[in-house]
């Protein structure tokens, strides 16, 4: 009899540590709705000990509004409409809050038919509710299998009831205690079975005792495979094993731990509880597989660490705060600029973060802004100073984060660091006041005409250039056109139209007439800003008073009129008074007898004709500065076959002449060069009435000389002849003059002479 109550005792021990030890909650509810058992799992459910729970009634954990609902359920299972049902629903736990469990309940009739007691099983699916679609089909399997169990228990209860009959009507304590033994043993093993979980029962040496079914059919093996065997056996899981021998050689007597085991060749993630029993010698493990959850976990932390990647990557400061004003985020760049880490970052408040107080108080009234008001509130600019004292400008953007019921939770703050654009646009400023006065002091004036809406834009100084009181000048086109006057408006507006239709850039100078009646000379320099059609679509320029410039323009012209009248009158006169020296000596000439003074008369009345020649057409020239060498040529060689009666069926002359011009400082050297070489060709060159040609030639070249040729296929002159020391006054004057001019004088006498000068090309 001892030994059949030890059994008893130890069945009744293992049934109350399964009991504990499920993972959903059981709950023994009397007809009249009081708790009489619960077990751990449903304590921490609902969040109530075990005695307050035996102090309240069902109906106190349901919900006010679903009270009518769970009334009509009671009504059915009185009226024995319904033995047993399973659904979901929602209750109130302690602290108020409502959780969704998936309730399976059973009722249980004593031999009378009269109810007895209520078995509930409760289990949290609060996590798992937004995923419940995804789980039905497994969900609608573990209905089945909890039904089957409350029909195992329904059923072990009648026999449990009958025994105690039996036990009333003084059937034998053996037969009982057997009898209640096997029952007990049949009911652990069916509620065993039926828990979605891996139950097994462990020796302190580390081996098995026993598992339940459901342990054994999720490694595709009998419950029997595992009685005897070490804990590592299947060498699926060292982390188990580890969990297991840790826990069964130290001093505690529950643990709870996350472990990775193969299961089919994949891994699955289990929540295991064990416990203690037998004093210690013996510990039993119930594993729940939450490997959905723990990926969903996993795939949660990955995806915070790809957003906080994300975050990290962006050089603007992201952070989060509460309502207490504390960081729950932040991204890498806030962390950098406070001079944290962002682990060492989170937690911390505002005021914790930043030590300037007036920095404090501002941020704080903004994030209380955007928690009242709902709304993202932006700040364009707002300086800030950092843990070093450096100030800095910031463009800060806060968007309230809003919870499922409408309410502002956290505060998402975006800043971005604009301290240089600030200094960028502190400098701009600078310069554009700078430009304003450097274009007040030069009376210059801008403006800007937008040609898609006819508006322009016109500084103050472009007012103060037009005589106009300040914001007076509405900028369009049309009075523009109206200050100008009345002969340039056409000039203008058909220059303007000739801008726009080929674009680019270009200055225009016109006159406007002052409200005070007053014209002034205005120079405009534009800009023709076009599409990528190449349609105009701004105008932009800048206007200058020129009108000082302008009037000193007039004097100068009329200055040089007059300096070209007075060099006209100079040359005019130089050349009357040669031609009078050349009369002069023209009739000194009737009065010698004497051939070769006469020869010398005439050689000087030559030259001082070809200097007289020079001055002619420097009259007759708009340029006083420089004649047509080319046409002064002609000339002076057309005299000089007249002066010498030279009969042009003997003496030919051949001009290759570019169209050159000279200033009258080489012209006149050069005139006299060519009156005496051609004067020699003429008069030495072909005695006897010999036939022959005189060529003369000047040409450029390359490197800024001309050459001057002077040929003839007379008879030579002789090889001995030295131009230093001859006696030829003219061939003494060929060489001076050279001289004069910078130039190199060479002679050939091959095929009769040729005289040939190079000389620089004077400065234009």
């Amino acid at each position: 009899m001892t030994e059949h109550i030890s059994e008893y005792k130890q069945v009744q021990d293992r049934f109350q540590t399964v009991f504990d030890l499920a993972p959903v909650g059981i709950a023994i509810i009397t007809p009249q709705g009081r708790f009489i058992e619960t077990n751990k799992a449903c304590q921490d459910i609902l969040c109530y000990t075990k005695d307050e729970l035996h102090d309240l009634s069902y109906t106190e954990l349901i919900p006010p509004n679903e009270s009518g609902e769970e009334l009509n359920l009671c009504k059915k299972i009185i009226a024995r409409d319904e033995t047993k049902l399973t659904l979901e629903k929602r209750y109130v736990r302690k602290d108020g809050t409502i959780i969704w469990v998936n309730l399976s309940v059973t009722f249980v009739s004593g031999e009378e038919g009269l109810p007895e007691y209520t078995i509930a099983y409760i289990q949290d699916i609060s996590d798992a509710y937004n995923q419940l679609c995804l789980r039905r089909e497994a969900e609608l399997k573990l209905q089945q299998n909890r039904e089957k169990l409350e029909q195992r228990v329904k059923g072990r209860t009648t026999e449990l009831a009958q025994t105690n009959m039996q036990l009333q009507q003084e059937i034998t304590e053996r037969k009982l205690l057997m009898e209640a033994l096997k029952e007990n043993e049949q009911c652990l093993k069916a509620v065993l079975d039926a828990i979605p979980g891996a139950v097994s029962w462990i020796t302190a040496e580390g081996k098995y005792i026993g598992v339940n079914q459901h342990l054994a059919q999720t490694l595709n093996l009998s419950s029997q495979d595992f009685t005897g065997k070490h804990l590592g056996f299947l060498n699926n899981s060292p982390q188990f094993v580890k969990f297991m021998i840790d826990f069964l050689h130290s001093d505690t007597k529950t643990n709870q731990d996350i472990v990775e085991i193969i299961v089919n060749e994949l891994n699955r993630y289990y929540l295991l509880n064990a416990q203690k029993y037998q004093e210690g010698t013996q510990a039993v493990s119930v594993g729940i597989d939450i490997t959905e959850n723990q990926e969903s976990k996993l795939e949660i932390q990955r995806q915070k660490e790809f957003l906080q990647n994300i975050l990290d990557t962006n050089f603007s400061m992201i952070y989060v705060k509460d309502r207490e004003g504390r960081y729950v985020l932040a991204n890498q760049a806030f962390a950098n600029r406070r001079g944290l880490s962002i682990s060492d970052l989170i937690g911390k408040t505002t005021a914790e973060l930043h030590s300037n107080s007036a920095d404090v108080d501002r941020f704080i009234a903004e994030d209380m802004e955007v928690f009242e008001t709902l709304q993202p509130k932006f700040i364009p600019d707002e300086v800030s100073y950092t843990p070093t004292g450096e100030v800095r400008w910031y463009q800060t953007i806060k968007q309230p984060l809003i919870s499922s019921d409408g309410k502002v939770i956290q505060v998402l703050g975006v800043s971005t660091d604009i301290t240089d654009r600030k200094l960028a646009e502190e400098q701009l400023r600078h310069s554009e006041e700078q430009l304003r006065r450097a274009l007040e002091a030069a009376h210059m004036g801008t403006w800007d005409w937008n040609l898609e809406t006819g508006e322009g834009t016109s500084s103050h100084n472009l007012e103060l250039l037009y005589g106009l009181a300040p914001n007076t000048f509405d900028g369009t086109y049309e009075a523009f056109l109206a200050i100008l006057h009345p002969d340039d408006r056409d000039f203008v507006h058909q220059n303007t139209q000739s801008a726009l239709e080929k674009g680019g850039d270009g200055n225009l100078e016109f006159r406007i007439i002052r409200p005070d009646g007053t014209i002034r000379w205005i120079e405009s320099k534009y800009q023709v800003f076009t599409n990528s059609r190449g349609e105009p679509l701004r105008m932009s320029g800048i206007n200058l008073d020129i009108t000082h410039r302008k009037e000193a323009e007039i004097k100068i012209k009329a200055s040089l009129r007059e300096k070209d009248i007075l060099l006209q009158e100079i040359h005019h006169r130089v050349k009357n008074n040669l031609q009078v020296i050349s009369s002069l000596l023209d009739l000194q000439s009737h009065h010698i007898y004497d051939p070769v003074v006469l020869e010398l008369f005439q050689e000087s009345q030559n030259r001082v004709k070809s200097m007289a020649l020079v001055h002619e057409k420097l009259y007759q020239s708009r340029d006083f500065a420089r004649i047509n060498f080319a046409d002064y040529i002609e000339n002076l060689t057309n005299y000089l076959f007249q002066v010498y009666a030279v009969h042009s069926h003997l003496i030919a002359i051949q001009l290759d002449i570019e169209n050159v011009h000279l200033t009258i400082d080489t012209a006149i050297p050069c005139g006299l060069i060519l009156s005496e070489l051609v004067s020699n060709g003429i008069k030495y060159a072909f005695p006897h009435g010999r036939a022959g040609t005189i060529k003369i030639a000047l040409h450029s070249q390359p490197d800024n000389r001309y050459t001057l040729i002077v040929q003839d296929n007379g008879i030579g002159i002789p090889d001995d002849l030295d131009l230093k020391h001859t006696k030829s006054l003219g061939l003494q004057l060929v060489t001076i003059l050279t001289e004069q001019l910078d130039g190199i004088l060479e002679i050939n006498s091959n095929r009769g002479t040729e005289f040939k000068i190079c000389f620089p090309q004077p400065n234009q």
